[in-house]
């Protein structure tokens, strides 16, 4: 019986051309521009080719120019990261608020973000595909904004803490986390002001795929 049912999904799975069903949404986003088809091998086997079909995404930028602003990049990651760390384990009152700890952590998602998209961004090529462009270019104009919001929040709570508690903290101390949040803030707003303002030339692949071969979109 169980030999049966496997060979009924078999079949069932057989019948789907290439790049429909049986598919996640992962597997889409990831393989997007791409064109699949099988290609029958000399033992008879059959296998599964891909073809990029989609448009190369490409910065309007010089290659010194690429460099450079990886470089920028990447200091003021490094910058904005090493900043919030000291603000964040100083031995005040405010680090152990709980309004001032939520936006702490919003600060940590939106760096994670921004650093999964700088590490895809440091090594892209010239031309990405669409996953490239999307996991690089994207995920870091996400991450600086949700880190923006986050350490704009940060330093608004803290000087709430600070009005409300001034007379049994450390006000220069407290005014200080405040300053490193905001510095922090405009180190990561200036990566997604400058990203989401670099002009992406989108050209053909050129590439071609068999007429059988399935667009994954």
């Amino acid at each position: 019986m169980r030999s049966r049912i496997k060979e009924r999904i078999r079949k069932r799975y057989n019948s789907i051309p290439p790049g429909m069903g049986y598919h996640s949404a992962a597997y889409h986003r990831h393989f997007e521009g791409w064109s699949e088809f099988e290609e029958q091998k000399t033992n008879g086997r059959v296998k599964i080719r891909r073809v990029y079909t989609g448009a190369w995404y490409r910065q309007d930028l010089s290659d010194r120019g690429r460099i450079l602003l990886k470089l920028l990049f990447s200091t003021l990651f490094v910058f904005a990261v090493v900043l919030f760390i000291f603000c964040s384990t100083r031995y005040v009152g405010s680090n152990q608020c709980w309004y001032v700890a939520i936006t702490q952590a919003g600060a940590i998602v939106g760096l994670v973000w921004m650093g999964i998209g700088l590490f895809n961004y440091l090594p892209a090529k010239k031309n990405m595909t669409i996953s490239e462009h999307r996991s690089s270019s994207g995920s870091l104009r996400v991450g600086s904004m949700i880190g923006s919001i986050s350490f704009t929040a940060a330093v608004l709570m803290t000087l709430l803490f600070v009005l409300l508690q001034y007379k049994e903290i450390m006000v220069g101390r407290e005014v200080m986390c405040a300053a490193g949040y905001l510095i922090c803030g405009v180190a990561v707003f200036t990566v997604n002001r400058i990203e989401s303002r670099i002009r992406y030339i989108e050209t053909p692949s050129g590439n071609e795929a068999p007429r059988e071969a399935v667009i994954i979109d």
